[in-house]
């Protein structure tokens, strides 16, 4: 599972803890986050400039599969792109869960860092 977090900082943090607990749900490898680069704030700021992102990585490998990027072998594979609804019942991601598994999403079975 791959992101683009926008917004502001407090925005961008809150998006990326939703997604980790997303991953977890749906069992996917979660891919170290990019920032928007085209927001408001014209920012070029990369996740590991503002986050300490080997603290993040230790602090999630434990309940979700984390990747610093898509595999090369995987960077032309075709994806699914899903803009998940904020604030959904557990009966939305398990939804998202079997559309994850009927597309058969091979970003979901890579290795842990």
């Amino acid at each position: 599972m791959s992101i683009r977090s926008n917004g502001g900082l407090n925005q961008m943090r809150t998006g990326i803890a939703d997604m980790v607990a997303v991953a977890h749900i749906m069992n996917a490898t979660f891919v170290i986050p990019q920032l928007h680069k085209r927001s408001f704030w014209q920012d070029t700021s990369t996740f590991s400039d503002i986050f300490d992102e080997l603290h993040f990585i230790k602090t999630i490998q434990q309940d979700v599969r984390i990747v610093e990027e898509v595999p090369k072998e995987l960077e032309n594979v075709p994806r699914v792109r899903k803009h998940f609804t904020s604030w959904s019942g557990m009966s939305y991601y398990e939804e998202m869960t079997q559309l994850w598994k009927d597309h058969d999403s091979s970003v979901n079975s890579c290795c842990k860092l």
